[in-house]
């Protein structure tokens, strides 16, 4: 499976277009002179009928409030530690939430019957949104979703793959975009096992935004 998403608005031509199998988010991404070229809101559901329905969005504000909504012992770690060591030393105040109101992400994870996505982020229709002054989407309610199929249990069945898988997936919700194989991000797409912490351009770019 191939998915590519695409911006809400076009300031400069496309510069990048990352096509992945399991994680399900494309990159397709234009030069901003605010900040750097992996880090934006994307178009949701682009194709029409694209499964699962996903896209990249950005928090309202440097806040960013999470409530697990029904996550196993695996998953709930792996969030509490990414939420804790990868983006609470940015300029990010991350708040894990007791009940869901007014929360920016919900996080589950679930057999979805998918077999060849492994996790992925989605602004759901219903949801308070909007365009913010650098022109990005921002999403209330996010639905964060880790698939527990057994056909992708290479990106659940260890501590190391769902710490990756967490800081991953967190990235989407904040606007954060795949990055180059080369790197030592856990933005790089389809690697279980990849890298479990961002590093200083991921940091440098959500402390710019933020």
């Amino acid at each position: 499976m191939a998915i590519e998403h695409t911006r809400q608005h076009a300031l400069v031509p496309l510069v990048a277009a990352i096509l992945i199998a399991v994680l399900a988010v494309g990159v397709s991404r234009p030069v901003l002179a605010d900040h750097l070229v992996t880090f934006g809101s994307s178009t949701c559901g682009d194709p029409p009928g694209q499964t699962p329905r996903n896209c990249i969005s950005v928090g309202d504000n440097s806040t960013h409030y999470v409530y697990l909504i029904s996550v196993g012992t695996g998953y709930t770690n792996a969030i509490i530690n990414t939420m804790n060591g990868d983006y609470g030393p940015t300029d990010l105040t991350m708040v894990r939430l007791t009940q869901n109101s007014g929360t920016d992400v919900q996080v589950l994870d679930d057999d979805y019957g998918i077999t060849n996505v492994a996790g992925w982020v989605e602004c759901p229709t219903w949801a308070p949104q909007g365009t913010n002054a650098h022109g990005d989407r921002w999403c209330k309610f996010q639905y964060l979703r880790f698939n527990l199929n057994a056909a992708v249990q290479s990106y659940w069945i260890d501590a190391g793959s769902r710490a990756y898988m967490a800081c991953h997936e967190m990235g989407h919700t904040l606007g954060l975009w795949h990055r180059a194989s080369n790197t030592s991000s856990c933005m790089i797409p389809d690697v279980p096992n990849g890298p479990t912490n961002l590093d200083g351009t991921d940091t440098a770019e959500l402390n710019n935004y933020y």
